[in-house]
This record gives C-alpha cells, structure tokens and sequence, in this order.
C-alpha cells in the first residue's frame, strides 16, 4: 500500500510549503481558503520527480501518441484521471513516459 503524502500551495505567499505532509499531520496553516492540499499519486515521473494531483504532465499510451493533461482524483472512481480534453479523462494507470510540465498553481500550462 502507498504511503499517502501531500504537498501544500499557500495562496497568501503563492509558493508551495517547503515541507511533504503524511496523512494524519496537521498542515499547519490557519485557514482552509488561504492553503490546498494536493495528494501524491504513489507515482513518479520519468526523471523519479513525485506526481501530485495538480500537476501538467506530457505522457504517451503503449502507441506512441503524445499528449498533454491535467492530473486529478475522482473520487467516485477511487482513481487518479488525467484531463485531456474539456469532459475527456483517462486513468493515469495507463499513462507511459510520464514528464511533469508544470502544475496548475505555481507553474499553469496551456493545454491545447
């Protein structure tokens, strides 16, 4: 089973918090509009950087196309989804090659 970790982006200094959370820690920071949490997908990317939910990644499928999404948990699958397209999700468990581009609050992405 993965350990779950989440990382903190603070809106007030708009950077993410220096420090990786455990489940179960206390962030922290004092009020819940001022901070969110991204979960730790149990994954890493090509170049062994953590996926967080949040982040913009270019990935490829057994052939050979190249794409780019945002990655997220739905919770009425239990999975993390990649969003391609405007209502156009695939499970990030079939993604290959996986490079993080960006993330959607200090570094956004255009997606196409």
């Amino acid at each position: 089973m993965v350990n779950k970790k989440f990382r903190v982006f603070d809106f007030v200094s708009r950077k993410y918090d220096d420090q990786i959370y455990k489940a179960g820690e206390q962030f922290g920071h004092p009020s819940s509009v001022d901070w969110v949490a991204e979960q730790w997908t149990g994954l890493k990317d090509k170049d062994d950087q953590d996926i967080y939910e949040g982040d913009f990644i270019e990935f490829d499928f057994s052939w050979g196309r190249e794409y780019r999404g945002l990655v997220s948990y739905d919770p009425d699958h239990a999975a993390f989804l990649i969003g391609i397209k405007a209502n156009h999700r695939v499970s990030l468990h079939y993604a290959c090659n996986i490079k993080i581009i960006g993330n959607l609050h200090a570094k956004p992405v255009t997606l196409p």
